[in-house]
């Protein structure tokens, strides 16, 4: 059995690569709504972690 803090990392490693092949490597270049959709994205992956999965 996996730990929640596993659990909870994988998740957030799988929104955080998304948001780079969806948005761009460059960060800095993101658009605002890009950058709140990724936040957002990390929030619920915090909050559900295995709904990400």
């Amino acid at each position: 059995m996996r730990a929640l803090a596993d659990i909870t990392e994988d998740a957030l490693v799988r929104v955080d690569q998304q948001a780079h092949r969806e948005f761009g490597d460059d960060e800095t270049a993101w658009e605002p709504s890009q950058l709140r959709a990724y936040f957002e994205r990390l929030d619920a992956a915090r909050f559900d972690p295995e709904a990400v999965a």
